[in-house]
């Protein structure tokens, strides 16, 4: 007897593509208390403690630009059944570092992996949506990141006092989560706007079509907000327990429970806008009523990771 095909699960696939999101927040806030925890067993300069927060970022944009483009060209599941691994590996290496050149290469295998995780895993998530809830799940993925940055706070909070283990522990919490989401990850299939889009002229999906009318006004835009917005939660992220411990002269279980306070506040904020971002009053929060840019058609498949977040 034939087996009956199991029914579309948009929000077991959103939860599973937007662990990416929760990932990287948690890796960034890990890195950053961690770098300030153990700055006295690797002998840490202030100067190392920059570079290894500036290098986890620097390795996750090249990631995402690598990652988002080899999600078009090969397939989403085939990156995102990868990149954690990749991602687990990183972690493993920081878990197990001897000294701070070791330190230094897992941060950056673990950034590239996490970087190419995201922008395919976005994708997937807005190309698996329900009709009529895109807006509403790629919105769910900023409260998974937001989840992910309140949970090492709190993790912060009970393990910071520890040294050297607490952040074994912070680490740890960050590869068990990954294998378990790349377990899980294996029954997932390929995108059907991904399969449709392999059949389309080459011309149709040539990258710099998105750099070009209709779409290039409204890519800009939406970098620009990103880069803008990102300023500041990557900055508390990264060295706000540097600022805290090193320069406030105060304890990593300070930093996370100010953190964990303002981190209720936006987990409140990212769901309600979560549960309107389909509705017509999307309009009215993300640009007063009205876009400033000419309307365009939907862009193709094939760009789809490039404006998820759109």
């Amino acid at each position: 007897m034939p087996r009956t095909p199991l029914p579309p699960r948009p929000w077991y696939t959103a939860t599973l593509g937007g662990m990416a999101s929760y990932l990287d927040g948690a890796t960034i806030v890990t890195v950053g208390m961690s770098s300030v925890i153990l700055q006295e067993e690797f002998a840490l300069s202030t100067w190392a403690v920059g570079a290894l927060n500036s290098v986890l970022m620097l390795t996750f944009a090249t990631g995402a630009v690598v990652g988002g483009r080899l999600g078009d060209i090969l397939g989403r599941r085939a990156v995102y059944s990868v990149d954690l691994v990749v991602y687990a590996i990183g972690v493993l290496t920081i878990l197990l570092a001897p000294d701070e050149a070791v330190l230094f290469a897992g941060v950056v295998i673990t950034g590239l992996a996490m970087g190419a995780d995201v922008p395919t895993s976005l994708a997937l998530m807005a190309e698996e949506a329900a009709a009529g809830k895109q807006s509403s799940t790629v919105a769910y993925s900023q409260t998974l990141w937001l989840a992910g940055v309140g949970l090492v706070q709190v993790l912060g909070f009970f393990v910071g006092g520890m040294g050297p283990l607490g952040a074994k522990i912070m680490f740890g919490h960050l590869l068990l989560v990954s294998l378990v989401v790349w377990f899980l990850r294996r029954g997932l299939t390929e995108s059907a706007a991904w399969q449709r889009s392999r059949k389309e002229p080459a011309a149709r999906r040539d990258l710099r079509a998105v750099f070009r009318k209709p779409y290039g006004m409204g890519l800009l835009a939406t970098g620009l907000y990103f880069v803008i917005s990102g300023i500041m939660p990557n900055t508390i992220g990264q060295f706000g327990a540097f600022l805290v411990v090193d320069l406030g002269h105060s304890t990593i279980r300070v930093f996370s429970l100010i953190g964990w306070a303002t981190m209720v506040v936006g987990i409140g904020v990212a769901m309600l806008f979560q549960r309107l971002a389909d509705s017509p009053a999307r309009g009215t929060l993300s640009s007063s009523g009205s876009s400033p840019w000419p309307s365009a058609p939907s862009p193709p498949s094939w760009a789809a990771s490039r404006w998820s977040r759109w």
